[in-house]
Formats: structure tokens, sequence, C-alpha cells
């Protein structure tokens, strides 16, 4: 009997000791996070109109506070402000670019930066430039407007000039000889158009064709089937640029248009201003005639988001 009794008071305290146990874990709580500051850096920048900048808060407190924030901009009309921090020059001026903390109880506490918003001319003299894309050096004349051709060299670090992978574009730009994809169709296709920029091109994109055939060689040289961008040194501005795309080349009837494969997509500072046109025998070309705003010294040129794009002109001149 009494060991049965000292066995039961065992086992009690063993549930006893189990339950303290419990409860203790139930009770544990956790110290909620505070915020002392937010910083916003650099805490000044200097953005012109049309580029970006980009901005980086840091939330400093106790307990590992979240470091989401929330953006703002003291006048969207100087300056806007994405969720990422990615401010944008709209207008010269002035803006105070402000973070502030997102956790509860701690939304006032907040960083600003200073950005300053510069016209982007730089205070040089406006480009104006005229470039006809053809297979030979040399210039053709339309309309008493001199076109100098552009006859696909390797983009030239020390002119600023010339043509580069468009995939290079997002980093270190490496230069890419276009040459290959130089086309005159002066001869196929002499009564397509009586607008001699329009008889010349460059393949930007060979190795795309909407029917999976690529650019064949010519004379013998094969094809560059690596897309390509155009690169032009500009001062930095406002501008007005007239783009063409298009093929004149026709079949051997010289009636019947061929090379309609391809979906036509000019991107200006990547902005997209010819999409996707699709060319037929009535319509082989069209043209865009836009604002551009540089901010960086380089007018760039790509056909991002088309297929078999084929360049004819290109202008460049102030806007007024």
């Amino acid at each position: 009997m009494l060991q049965s009794n000292t066995l039961r008071r065992s086992a009690l305290a063993v549930l006893a000791a189990t339950l303290s146990v419990g409860m203790m874990a139930c009770n544990k709580t956790t110290t909620p996070a505070t915020v002392t500051s937010v910083a916003v850096a650099p805490t000044t920048a200097s953005v012109a109109v049309g580029a970006t900048t980009t901005l980086k808060a840091t939330v400093t407190g106790t307990n590992s506070p979240a470091q989401t924030v929330s953006w703002k901009s003291s006048s969207d009309a100087i300056a806007t402000v994405s969720s990422a921090g990615i401010v944008t020059g709209k207008t010269a001026g002035t803006a105070t670019i402000t973070a502030c903390s997102t956790l509860a109880s701690y939304t006032t506490k907040c960083g600003t930066a200073t950005v300053t918003v510069t016209s982007g001319t730089g205070g040089g003299t406006l480009t104006t430039a005229h470039i006809n894309f053809a297979k030979a050096a040399g210039t053709v004349t339309v309309g008493g407007v001199v076109y100098t051709n552009d006859t696909g060299a390797a983009y030239n670090a020390a002119t600023g000039i010339g043509w580069v992978e468009e995939a290079s574009l997002s980093g270190t730009l490496k230069p890419l000889d276009m040459s290959t994809d130089a086309r005159d169709r002066t001869a196929t296709n002499p009564t397509s158009t009586t607008d001699a920029r329009l008889y010349t091109q460059i393949n930007m994109q060979c190795g795309t064709a909407t029917d999976g055939k690529n650019c064949a060689a010519v004379n013998g040289v094969a094809s560059n089937l690596v897309s390509g961008a155009f690169e032009y040194k500009v001062a930095n501005g406002k501008y007005t640029v007239t783009v063409s795309v298009g093929d004149a080349a026709t079949a051997d009837d010289g009636t019947t248009k061929s090379n309609l494969n391809s979906l036509h997509s000019i991107r200006l500072e990547g902005t997209t201003v010819i999409d996707k046109f699709v060319p037929t025998v009535a319509k082989p070309f069209t043209s865009a005639s836009v604002p551009v705003t540089v901010a960086d010294g380089m007018l760039t040129v790509d056909a991002i988001g088309g297929k078999n794009t084929k360049i004819n002109y290109i202008d460049i001149v102030p806007a007024p």
C-alpha cells in the first residue's frame, strides 16, 4: 500500500511539472520591434529632366524593424518617386523626397533627401542630325535635307556613335558590327517609292523573322544574326526625333512585295514609338515623329519588342 501511494505521488509530481512548463510556454511574449529613425541615402541628388535616380531608405530600431517605407515627393510636378525609391525628374526645380516607416505606431518616423532636377541641356548647343541607314557610305538628299549614310559600323566610344548588341543596353555597351545587315533595294524595287531614304535599310534583328527565315547571306557574306541597337552622341536636351522602318524589296516580277515577315518596333530612350508594325503590300513603311528628352548624352535607338525590324532613316532636331 505504501509503495502504491509513493508511485501515485511521483506521477502527480511529474504531471505538475509538465503543466508548469506548458503554462510558461503559453505565457511567453515577443518583444515588439520599434523604430528610432529612418535615413535616406544619398541625402542630396541631382537628376536631369526625363532621367531617373534611385534613393535607398534604411530603418533603424530595436528587434529588427521592417525595412518597408512609404515614399512621397513634395512636388510631383518637379519629381516623382516610385514605391521602390526611383525618382524621375519632371521639370527643373528642387523637391524633397520623404521615406516614412510603415510599421504601425511608427509611421511618423521619416527620413528625407533633397533632389534637384536640372533642365538637362547642359548649357550646350543642341544637336541636329539626319542619318540614312545604308550599305554604302555617302549621302542622300531628300527635300533639301542632306542625310549622312550610316553603314552599320560598331560603336566607337571616342565618337559616341555606332551599333551595340541589343542585350548589352542594360549594362556595359558591347560594340557590334552591323555592316553585313545593311541592304540597298535600289535595283530590286526602284518603283516602290521615290524617297531615296527608303531604298536602303539596316536590319536590326536579322535572327528574329516572324516566319523563321533569318537574313540570308549577301554575295557570300553571312548576315549578323545578333540583334543590334544604335547609339548616337547628342547634347542633353529636348528633341523631336523622326524614325522610319520598312523594306522596299519586291519579288522578281517587280510588283509583288516580299520581305513582309516583320513586326517592326522602335524604342527611343526606352520608350516605344513604333509598336509591332505589320507591313503589307499597300503599306510597306511607317514612321513616327515624337518628342524625346536625352539626359545621358546618348540617343539610344533599339527594336526591343519587335521582330526583324528594319530601320531606314532618323532625324534628330532640337524641339521647338
